[in-house]
């Protein structure tokens, strides 16, 4: 990983932190590994990780799909709208399109999310996205299918992807399935304290509300801020 340095925060009478700068010689494929895994426990400085290795290269696909990440993470689908259509125009892959597709469904731009589902034929068919399409066209029963598939091939998903298959299916009204994809994203980084919030919605349509305080109160711990109660 990128070695980095630190300093006071300089500001008056602002408390005494420490302030993670990136090194300046790091290559930007070693910043983009960084900015991935800081992503859960640190996404601040995450964040400066992608932001200076497309600095540094701006043909860097692979930096916006990480950065695009973070974005969705962080509810700025505009931005990460943004940046998966610039890893997508750099290196079309499957990752890519599947990426763009979940930014266009928050933003509810549905009929891009069913043009993104048609292009990935062939290998590269996602019943991931499938299922955010028809969600989109207010077909429940297929949803519900798509992503029963798709949760089926999940073995090898990362966190923020669980993330996103528990919230759809919050969506279709499936909260069981939500909170298992929920648990698996935190079981694989816990430090994604949003997760918590998320997965405590599913408790709640379960009627496990202890379940649902327990998370809530850990996001609180992770964050320092309130539990958002319900």
């Amino acid at each position: 990983l990128a070695r980095v340095t630190t300093k006071a925060a300089s500001r008056k009478n602002a408390p005494s932190q420490a302030v993670a700068e990136i090194d300046p010689k790091a290559s930007g494929k070693t910043l983009v590994a960084e900015g991935k895994s800081l992503a859960a426990s640190d996404p601040e400085r995450a964040m400066r990780s992608f932001n200076e290795a497309l600095r540094k290269d701006p043909n860097t696909g692979e930096a916006y799909l990480q950065r695009g990440i973070l974005h969705i993470r962080q509810e700025k689908a505009t931005a990460a709208l943004s940046d998966f259509e610039n890893a997508v125009r750099l290196d079309r892959t499957a990752d890519a399109w599947v990426w763009l597709a979940v930014a266009n469904f928050h933003l509810k731009h549905y009929k891009e999310v069913g043009e993104v589902a048609r292009s990935l034929s062939g290998p590269f068919n996602n019943p991931f996205v499938h299922g955010l399409a028809r969600i989109g066209a207010r077909s429940m029963s297929d949803a519900r299918y798509a992503l029963g598939e798709a949760s089926d091939h999940s073995t090898d998903a990362d966190a923020p992807t669980h993330c996103e298959l528990g919230k759809a299916f919050l969506r279709v009204g499936k909260p069981d399935k939500a909170s298992g994809h929920f648990s698996r994203a935190i079981d694989l980084q816990p430090g994604m304290a949003e997760v918590y919030l998320q997965r405590a919605q599913a408790w709640e349509k379960t009627r496990n509300r202890a379940a649902a305080k327990a998370d809530r109160e850990m996001y609180r711990k992770l964050t320092g801020g309130p539990s958002q109660s319900s």
